[in-house]
């Protein structure tokens, strides 16, 4: 079996690759406070109107299913690209195993892209058919 060849990138590299490791991370908790701030709002816009007295089932349920998808991708997402950076901070941290961990910081934001492009697809998809269903109610 060959291992594989150690490689060390050079401090400018390396400053390109923190600041990028910084950028993800930070992402990452922007999208984990815009979820946390979602969730709030979204409760208590929902509090506020059945403490009107607006229970309408449907109207309820349609928000709900407008809402809590870009919420669960929030929360999924801010978790990702935060793993995602520090993956990518390791390459700075460490010496001689540059590649494989940026290989790994790499991988690891490729599939938060995926997973943020497939359920914001998907919420954004069931937001339409919701609008479109409400659209099409008549009083």
């Amino acid at each position: 079996m060959q291992s594989s060849p150690s490689y060390e990138f050079s401090p400018q590299e390396e400053q390109k690759i923190a600041r990028l490791a910084w950028r993800v991370r930070v992402w990452g908790f922007v999208a984990l406070g815009l979820g946390i701030f979602g969730m709030a709002a979204f409760g208590l816009v929902w509090w506020f109107t059945v403490g009107q007295g607006v229970t309408d089932s449907g109207f309820l349920l349609s928000s709900f299913v407008a809402v809590a998808p870009v919420l669960i991708v929030n929360a999924l997402i801010a978790v990702l690209y935060i793993g995602a950076g520090k993956a990518l901070r390791r390459v700075v941290d460490t010496r001689r195993e540059d590649v494989p961990h940026l290989l790994d910081g790499l991988a690891r934001v490729s599939g938060a892209f995926r997973i943020e492009t497939i359920l914001g697809s998907i919420g954004v998809a069931a937001g339409a058919v919701t609008l479109w269903s409400m659209l099409g109610r008549t009083p």
